[in-house]
């Protein structure tokens, strides 16, 4: 192996392996309703299997249902078919064991006219697509192999496809089925992109199986294993059982291709019959875990794989359940001995092979034949909350198993068996814990087992067990027990000990196993003090429970217990408040092995004949729970626990408990009565403000709509019974008409509530109708108002202001001391640079001294001079200028003359302002000093700029004034660019097509094109930002909702059954519920303590004006000037943007102090503005919609919207889009209305139906009052586009996406605001005309040497297909055409792809196939579309530019018009060349110059002249014969004509010849 090829394979290696570990990422999956959505985009280089041409259909078998694409005809197999159809799966109450198993199959299959011929198949697991990014795969090649074929690896197609699997809760994704524009090599990968494919053949090695159960009537088995894989079934042989084992001694291959995308392999034993099979039980396999070993070189070890399935001799639902998924099994059904090994191969197979006897060799030499020996120690203790029976206790480890003795006691759910079973030694094949069967604990109702636990026997493995306690399972399969919640729990301690591998054990030296067990446990005292409960599911159909709690007592009590262990009841109330202690007892030989406390929720029924319905229990561990629980009279602090339907830890928590505990030892006695136990916190006084806006979206109870809505404020619900009954309940009036009230009102109340966040209540509110004036006043629903929440919330959010109040101030002092300190440098820098100034002048005074000095000396000694003389030459010396006469050393003396006016230092203190402000608008950034320089040099800079600063004050001041300008127009530019949402387009002039066109669109992933522009400066196109999720998600645009909203719910979920034609939908519990979301409230509550709110506005007023004062501080420190601003104006938008540029000038603008500001006094301001109403117009700007799935009969859908608001109802049946899953809509939609008071804007998408009725696909609710006072959403100008997900009430899957977005504008200011214009850019229509001139290098098709040749080229379908006319009897390969195709074409399309094909015309047989090609032209139609011009595919423009974006062969060109393009056969070799001549024209020049079709008149652009080559038909039949027979075979014709023509003389001649020898013999 060369180096590279070894680099190559590592790196394979290394990708395989980061994809297998990705492959074992596991999330969470939901049970319910799912929508499972496959695209298929398209297909490539189809098998066609012996025939010329495949007509390939798509077929996507998932959950047992299947679903078809549509069928393409007589299609190449080097042809691309495009589909680009959506087949969509609806499966109802699925499972997570449902989704884990389950696949999906896709099959591509050539349509024929019995039966269907596979050419490919792939699968994928469905848990595979749930796990990826956004639940889906997109645009993902995939390969197609056949398994029927002899080679599994010969890949017989490629498959381009999309998947999502969407479950409750998950939003919908695009699947994008648009136009691929730029379709490269690079883009287009036939496999995934950074994985070569790789081929596995895993071999499943079935030597025997052991302890089968007996499955027929004669005691026997006939065994065999059997699995579907790839849509095909492979089974072993049939053997019959003898001494519990069946020896098989065969191999199940199955081939694997890499990469892996359904590792799940599911291996069934059945019995025999005659009549139908009976299933044993299952095994399954990771073929992930195994190509993981494989690669390690981990080897391939013999085991024993363990069978489980459902019990022998029940049917049903979860009978196949339990057989088809063995993890969910409740039985073990026997072992089998096998390995399993993965070898990389190039030609896996799918088949049954016998074991090889070197293996089975091996396999007896590995030891797995041999047994190990085990002590097993196990011990059973009680049980609580079981089944009113008396159980036995059975465990089963394989075909281990020991049973207890009924039990010691038993009471009310209460079993104690206390049962120890002697040690018992167990001899089986697994020879490590880790290999042996699951251990099994049967509750036993005789001889049947109703519930069981299930565990891992690695768990047990160690001597001094601990005793555990576990939740048991009801075996749905046995039914004797349905409700799970009444499974129970039981105690036991278990002990594996591997005897052959660490001895033997000495249990009366084990600590677990060396006490007396007593036969009558003790028994202690518990009492329980239940203060509140919260979030209980409703009981009752009006949306709330009657509940009390009660404690499990081992026994059943009588009346006067019964008031000991259970709280009193709570009316209407799913946040009950008790304050009860309730007493009890439990059974336990030590305080460390006690049971759980189990505090038991009812709903309390007045009905003769109902009794109280389950709502929930919590189960208590007393060694988790030491921080609440006090051993004797004290009060403990309680602790909140969850309420769950039954005794499992991973069930779903359904509400939760504020209890403590009191626990005595045995004998004790509690010396405090339990009626005088008061459980009460220390309270306060506290106001409750209820701002009510009003309710949104309320649905009746009845037929009638609702009326006259109105709250009830249940303020009896925040008190504990014995206070409550002294409080009215107050409620609002019914004025408000409709499904959309806004009541504008507020309820204002003071009680007592508890001061610790640990106790506090929860208000109950009813939501009635007021019918009849009040002589009806139905229940709509109840909402929940978490006041104890609200009761702190003001100390938090006041905490959390007041910390970031002094962070800001604290970060303003530290601006003020960088200002002072900055100050200070400047000062020392003029001080330095005066005092080195009059060292200079000095030095100059020092020089002009001796200087004259000097002159007096040169005058005394040239004593000639005249006076004038002396004069000139002591005036130049004593201005700086070298005398005449002067020498060289003379004239390095210059003085400058300095103004000594200057040197006061104002001009310094005037600049330094200037700069300082400068530097706090705009930092200057200076270039750091190169490292080389020393401390020196940076003196002389310093020097050298204080020099500067002096000297050029007046051109300083003017540059610092330009440049402030510039940087100005520079920052209020960029505060624009901040959260911009819209970018118009940008255009430059292209040379290449001579129009503008656009350049460097923003970023695809943050921006949308919507619009167009008809001319380049038409304004109309822009870009728009566009977030995957409603905007209400989005922290950045709308970080809070400004109210406080409380869905209403009416509904039950406890108390019902699913009714008999008719099924409940199920809660997360799994219990039948009714309760649904009938509506929304919508107001401010506030809870206030004024004693702590004035202290908190006192500190809050301090504060503030330390800011402020601080802001003036700063600004002094930098402009010598207050900071004036009127704070008052923070309320309009011209007075926060005055503010936050202000900010900006002294450099806090990231302090973000007007944000704080708002923040602070938000609250105020919105109770402001809800009492004024204001009209507005509300525009909804739809784009599109994806993901819609089928609503007709054959798969398709026909959306159309309507809208609706306040009653008005804006209908687009009209405007219906034919068979779309992603319709574009681009339509504006405007409506009136008054906030406070708007509704909800429902945006519903239809399907429209000419017969029937339309079915509804989907809504989205969008609450426009949310986004009206948002102070976050009305500061954005320009709206960002938003992805809506669509539901439909019927599921909690959604049901698309729609692409939109909302203006809400004063209508005051409606004459200032244009609407967008969002029309599309209409389609183009174009004419392609395809001049076929000729064929070279074509092999001949028939006997005689010759082919019928004749051109088809179609696009999108071969049903819209066009043919040139046949070159009949063509020798040479050479046909000529000369033939014109116009095919009529839109932009945009799917497809712009022009598929080419050469025949041979057969009159008495199928047409026998050529060759084909493809050409894209959506880069030339596209270019055609820009310039409304034609476009022809020259040899210019292909060199110019097409050729660096065309995949395939190059394009030959023989002229500067026409070109050669080369012809691939089915096998994919060359069979010779077309030539032709392409030309785009526009529909409009199109019909200015007609053309015709073939080579009929209009004949032009190019004249097409008669074809050449042609038969010329004669009567010379030489002449014929010549052009109708090849020359190899036209001596075969001649001699054949000449053999019939002798025959013909022969038989003519015959009768003579007869004649004369019968003359001859009778003469």
């Amino acid at each position: 192996m060369s180096d590279a090829e070894g680099e190559s394979q590592n790196s394979d290696g290394g990708l395989i392996d980061e994809q297998l570990d990705a492959i074992d990422n596991v999330g969470v999956i939901k049970s319910g309703d799912y929508l499972i959505h496959i695209l298929i985009h398209e297909a490539r280089n189809l098998n066609a299997q012996g025939d010329d041409t495949v007509d390939p259909i798509v077929e996507a078998n998932c959950l047992g249902k299947k679903k078809y694409t549509t069928c393409k005809d007589d299609v190449g197999c080097n042809s691309t078919i495009q589909w680009c159809e959506h087949l969509f799966f609806e499966p109802k109450d699925l499972s997570p064991e449902d989704i884990q198993n389950a696949k999906v199959k896709i099959r591509v299959l050539d349509q024929q006219m019995f039966k269907n011929a596979v050419v490919g198949v792939y699968e994928l697991d469905l848990a595979y697509i749930y796990f990826k990014e956004k639940h889906a795969i997109f645009n993902q090649w995939v390969g197609l192999s056949n398994p029927s074929a002899k080679s599994f690896n010969e890949l017989s197609g490629y498959l381009k496809i999309s998947a999502s699997v969407i479950g409750p809760g998950d939003e919908q994704v695009a699947l994008n089925d648009g136009p691929n524009i730029d379709r490269t090599d690079k883009e287009v990968m036939l496999l995934p992109p950074h994985i070569s494919m790789q081929y596995y053949q895993l071999k499943f090695r079935l030597v025997k199986a052991e302890n089968l159960p007996k499955m027929d009537s004669f005691g026997t088995c006939d065994a065999f294993v059997k699995v579907n894989y790839l849509g095909k079934s492979i089974k072993t042989s049939v053997v019959t059982q003898k001494n519990d084992q069946v020896y098989w001694a065969q191999e199940i291959w199955l081939p694997v291709q890499f990469p892996i995308v359904s590792s799940r392999v599911v291996m069934q034993v059945y019995d025999y019959d005659t009549a139908a099979d009976d299933i044993v039980g299952a095994i399954s396999f990771d073929v992930v875990d195994i190509l993981k070993k494989a690669r390690k070189n981990e080897g391939s070890p013999w085991f024993w794989k363990d069978i489980y399935g459902a019990p022998q001799g029940v049917s049903g639902e979860h009978t196949s359940e339990m057989n088809r998924v063995p993890e969910v099994a409740s039985n073990w059904k026997g072992r089998i001995l096998m390995q399993v090994a993965a070898e990389k191969t190039d030609k896996p197979e799918m088949r049954i092979k016998p074991v090889p006897e070197e293996v089975m060799q091996d396999a007896a030499n590995s030891g797995m034949f041999n047994t190990t020996r085990y002590e097993i120690k196990a011990e059973v203790r009680q049980g609580i909350c079981l089944p009113h029976k008396k159980f036995k206790v059975k465990i089963k480890i394989g075909d281990f198993e020991c049973k207890t003795k009924s039990p010691k006691k038993y009471g009310n759910g209460f079993s104690y068996w206390n049962y120890t079973f002697d040690e018992q030694i167990w001899d089986c094949p697994y020879h490590t814990l880790e290999d042996m069967a699951d251990v099994f604990v049967y509750l036993m109702d005789g001889d049947d087992p109703v519930c069981f636990y299930r565990g891992k026997a690695s768990d047990f493995n160690q001597p001094n067990a601990e005793l555990k306690w576990v939740a048991l399972i009801n075996d749905l399969a046995v039914g004797s027990i349905t409700d799970s919640y009444k499974a129970g729990m039981i105690s036991f301690r278990l002990s594996i000990h591997n005897q052959d591998e660490f001895g033997d054990v000495d249990w009366n030296y084990v600590p677990a196993w060396s006490y007396d067990l007593s036969d009558e446990p003790d028994k202690y005292p518990i009492r329980a003090n239940i203060y509140q409960c919260k979030e209980l599911p409703p009981a009752d159909d009006n949306g709330t429970s009657d509940p009390y709690v009660t404690i499990w007592s081992p026994f059943k009590a009588n009346d006067t217990e019964k008031k000991m262990i259970r709280t009193r009841v709570v009316n209407d109330n799913n946040n009950p408040i008790f304050y009860n202690t309730v007493e009890s007892f439990f059974y336990s030989v030590d305080y460390d092995w006690s049971p759980p406390v189990v505090l038991e929720i009812y709903d309390k029924d007045s009905g003769t004949f109902s009794s109280d319905d389950f709502i929930g229990r919590s189960v208590i561990f007393l060694d988790e729970s030491e921080d609440c629980i006090a051993r004797g009279d004290e009060r403990p602090t309680p602790k909140w626990f969850p309420v769950k339907l039954g005794f499992r830890k991973d069930e779903p928590v359904m509400g939760q408990i504020l209890v403590s505990f009191n626990i005595l030892d045995p004998g004790e006695r509690f010396s405090q009565s339990l009626y005088s136990i008061k459980l009460a916190p220390p309270t306060d006084d506290y106001e409750i403000t209820i701002n009510v806006l009003g309710m949104r979206n309320l649905e009746s109870p009845g037929i009638l709509p609702v009326r006259k809505a109105f709250i009830n404020f249940m303020l009896r619900s925040l008190l504990p019974p014995h206070k409550a009954q002294a409080v009215e309940n107050i409620s609002t009036q019914p004025s408000a008409t409709g499904s959309n009230p806004t009541i504008s009102t507020v309820v204002k109340f003071k009680l007592s509530l508890p001061n610790e966040a640990l106790y506090c209540p929860s208000l109950t509110c009813g939501v009635y109708d007021y019918i009849f004036k009040g002589i009806s006043q139905p229940t709509i629903g109840n909402f929940v108002i978490p006041i104890g929440d609200l009761q702190h919330l003001q100390d938090d959010n006041f905490i959390k202001a007041d910390e970031k109040t002094k962070d800001i101030i604290k970060s303003i002092h530290s601006k003020i001391n960088s200002a002072e300190e900055e100050k200070k440098e400047l000062e020392r820098k003029r001080l330095e640079a005066q005092r080195e100034r009059e060292q200079e002048e000095d030095m100059k005074k020092g020089i002009k001294d001796k200087q004259e000095q000097k002159l007096r000396q040169e005058l005394a000694a040239k004593g000639n001079m005249n006076l004038f003389q002396k004069a000139m030459i002591l005036k130049n010396k004593s201005s700086g200028y070298k005398a005449l006469g002067d020498n060289e050393d003379n004239a390095d003396i210059e003085m400058g003359v300095i103004d000594t006016h200057e040197m006061d230092g104002s001009h310094e203190m005037e600049e330094s302002k200037e700069e300082r402000k400068e530097n706090a608008l705009f930092p200057i950034q200076h270039e750091e000093d190169e490292e080389d320089k020393d401390d020196q040099s940076n003196k002389a800079d310093e020097k050298n700029e204080a020099k500067e600063l002096i000297n050029s004050k007046n051109e300083r001041k003017t540059i610092l004034k330009e440049k402030r300008t510039i940087r100005l127009k520079k920052m209020f530019r960029q505060m624009k660019l901040v959260g911009k949402n819209v970018v118009y387009p940008t255009y430059q002039y292209d040379d290449r097509l001579q129009i503008h066109r656009e350049s460097i669109p923003p970023p695809k992933e943050v921006f949308m094109p919507v619009g167009y522009d008809p001319k380049h400066d038409s304004k109309q196109k822009h870009y728009r930002r566009f977030y995957e999720d409603e905007l209400e998600n989005i922290k950045e645009v709308m970080p809070k909702s400004p109210f406080q909203t409380y869905d209403i719910i009416r509904g039950q979920s406890r108390g019902i059954s699913s009714g008999w034609f008719s099924k409940n939908a199920v809660d997360e519990a799994g219990e039948a519920s009714t309760v649904k979301t009938v509506g929304k409230f919508k107001g401010i509550v506030s809870v206030i303590n004024h004693q702590r709110a004035e202290s908190f506005k006192q500190v809050r007023k301090t504060r503030i004006m330390i800011l402020k004062e601080s802001l003036n501080s700063l600004s002094r420190a930098l402009f010598n000037e207050d900071f004036e601003f009127n704070y008052d104006d923070l309320n309009t938008a011209e007075g926060k943007e005055l503010f936050t540029a202000k900010l900006h000038q002294i450099g806090c603008d990231e302090l973000q102090i007007e944000k704080h500001f708002t923040e602070m006094n938000y609250q105020e301001e919105l109770a402001r503005l809800m009492m004024v109403r204001t009209p507005c117009i509300v525009r909804v700007y739809i784009l599109d919609a994806d993901e819609l799935p089928p609503k007709d009969i054959g798969g398709s859908v026909d959306p159309y919207l309507v809208l609706k608001l306040n009653g008005k109802v804006l209908n687009e049946r009209s405007n219906y889009i034919s068979n779309c899953h992603n319709p574009e809509f681009n339509k504006m939609f405007e409506f009136h209305s008054e906030f406070p008071g708007s509704g909800l804007l429902k945006i519903q998408l239809w399907d429209y139906d000419r017969i029937f009725g339309d079915d509804f696909i989907g809504e989205t609710l969008v609450d426009l009052e949310d986004r009206f006072f948002s102070p976050e959403w009305q500061s954005i100008k320009n709206k960002p586009v938003e992805f809506r997900q669509l539901y439909h009430k019927s599921t909690k899957v959604s049901q698309g996406v729609v692409k939109c977005w909302i203006e809400i504008i004063p209508a005051e200011a409606q004459m200032n605001s244009i609407p967008w214009n969002i029309t599309p850019r209409p389609a183009s229509d174009f004419e392609v005309r395809v001049v076929v001139w000729e064929t070279s290098g074509i092999e001949t098709m028939d006997w005689e040497g010759t082919s019928d040749i004749y051109c088809r080229a179609y696009f999108d379908s071969v049903d819209k297909n066009k043919r040139t006319d046949i070159h009949y009897r063509c020798m040479t390969g050479k046909g000529s055409f000369n033939y014109r195709l116009k095919f009529n074409i839109s932009h945009p399309s799917k497809d712009h792809i022009l598929n080419l094909q050469v025949w041979d015309a057969d009159a008495f047989s199928k047409n026998d196939f050529i060759g084909d090609t493809q050409l894209n032209l959506i880069l030339p139609i596209e270019d055609a579309a820009l310039t409304n011009k034609p476009i022809s595919l020259n040899k210019r423009y292909y060199e110019s530019f097409l050729r660096d974006y065309m995949n395939g062969d190059p394009l030959l060109f023989d002229d500067d018009e026409s070109f050669w393009i080369d012809l691939k056969d089915k096998r994919g070799q060359q069979n010779g060349k077309l030539k032709v001549k392409i030309d785009i024209v526009p529909k409009e020049h199109a019909e200015s110059f007609i053309v015709g079709d073939g080579r009929s008149e209009p004949n032009h652009s190019p004249y097409l002249p008669p074809p050449v080559g042609r038969i010329v038909w004669s009567l010379n039949p030489w002449t014929m014969l010549n052009q109708c027979v090849a020359p190899g075979a036209r001596n075969k014709v001649i001699c054949a004509i000449c053999c019939i023509l002798c025959l013909v003389i022969f038989f003519l001649l015959l009768p003579n010849i007869m004649g004369e020898v019968i003359a001859g013999i009778i003469v």
